[in-house]
């Protein structure tokens, strides 16, 4: 109760005449006969869908405005910190370019540096007649993957993700309906679409 006094909303009096409206006809068995009986229990649901519209009305009066203010905040926090957005990008995409380049120059380094491990285990294999493994003779350049700030510990890793190249070869599986506009097309008068049967079906329908 204390959070509907503070949003401004009291829902006691839509509940306590929900629960007569359903008392009142709990009591009567609905049974179907005849078509006076048919007709009178489609009266019936209209008139439990015009209570319910009749509540949906008086909610859209309590949210109508926290939607719109809500919507209106969002908005402008989402402009407020769109710049900090872009220049996080921005910095990401800098990282990213020396990161890829430092690995280059890091990747050539290390394999300068196993190749004259090579060559000097060969030396000293031939000198002593003893083979010598190489790997044990490398130095490992500085990894440069995980960096440690101030504030922060930065790490480039590898994450899978696609991009599609031939749309007509992706497997059905991957493929979704759009139902939306398919609807939309069969009330809009079309009859024929390839893979799908458009049928009609009873639905009953109360205004």
């Amino acid at each position: 109760m204390e959070k509907q006094e503070k949003i401004g909303y009291n829902l006691e009096p839509i509940k306590n005449d929900i629960s007569n409206f359903i008392k009142l006809y709990s009591k009567q068995k609905i049974l179907i006969s005849s078509q006076t009986e048919y007709i009178q229990a489609g009266d019936l649901i209209k008139v439990v869908k015009n209570k319910i519209n009749k509540i949906e009305e008086q909610r859209k009066t309590w949210t109508k405005p926290l939607d719109e203010s809500k919507k209106r905040i969002m908005e402008d926090v989402k402009n407020a910190i769109n710049p900090l957005k872009e220049f996080e990008n921005n910095v990401k995409i800098t990282m990213t370019d020396w990161y890829m380049k430092e690995k280059i120059r890091k990747d050539k380094e290390q394999a300068i540096l196993e190749a004259k491990a090579k060559e000097q285990a060969i030396k000293e294999q031939k000198k002593n007649g003893a083979k010598i493994p190489i790997m044990s003779a490398v130095p490992i350049v500085n990894n440069i993957q995980t960096q440690r700030g101030d504030m922060s510990v930065t790490t480039m890793k590898k994450v899978w993700t696609f991009k599609i190249i031939d749309e007509t070869k992706i497997p059905r599986e991957y493929l979704s309906i759009n139902e939306v506009e398919i609807r939309s097309s069969i009330r809009g008068g079309i009859r024929e679409i390839k893979g799908l049967e458009i049928y009609q079906k009873d639905q009953l329908n109360i205004r």
